[in-house]
């Protein structure tokens, strides 16, 4: 326990460490930025939605496997990122800042990643709903799911902004 104490103690004065930081809070920004130009969560979907996306739309959330393969790729990369972290901090004779900002992004990534999946489906109802009476509130649950996303992100990046503070 001492020599994780060390290593947190070492991650503020480390540039890797704020890089990560840095990095997490790029990814906040852009969170935040695509909600804002968002037209589906704007309640703007009329004016882009036609016949042709609504049955692709329809289509896509009809699939019995409904994630694409960049999820599954994307997810093993964070589960792999993470737990490589914390086997490489349970060496304690050679733990270093690295295996941490594995750690901190595997698991940013671990997340992160099924609620952006929800959002993309979140848009596919939108899309479907459009025009009828459901419309408004596939909309909140659109909003709802960006929501919930930039929290989660705020949340973790809040949480590393502690650790770097107080150690």
């Amino acid at each position: 326990m001492h020599d994780f104490m060390v290593i947190l103690e070492r991650l503020s004065t480390h540039p890797v460490t704020w890089a990560c930081f840095a990095l997490l809070l790029l990814r906040l920004g852009l969170t935040v930025g695509k909600r804002a130009v968002c037209p589906l969560a704007r309640g703007e979907s009329q004016k882009i939605v036609n016949d042709d996306l609504r049955s692709q739309a329809q289509a896509a959330l009809q699939k019995g496997i409904r994630h694409p393969v960049s999820f599954l790729v994307i997810m093993l990369l964070g589960i792999g990122m993470a737990v490589g972290g914390l086997f490489k901090l349970a060496r304690l004779e050679d733990a270093g800042i690295m295996p941490f900002a594995m750690f901190v992004i595997g698991i940013f990534i671990i997340l992160t990643q099924p609620l952006r999946e929800g959002i993309r489906d979140s848009e596919q109802r939108v899309i479907i709903n459009s025009g009828t009476p459901k419309h408004d509130l596939a909309v909140d649950g659109l909003r709802a799911s960006h929501r919930k996303l930039r929290m989660t992100e705020f949340g973790l990046i809040a949480t590393l902004g502690a650790v770097l503070v107080i150690f």
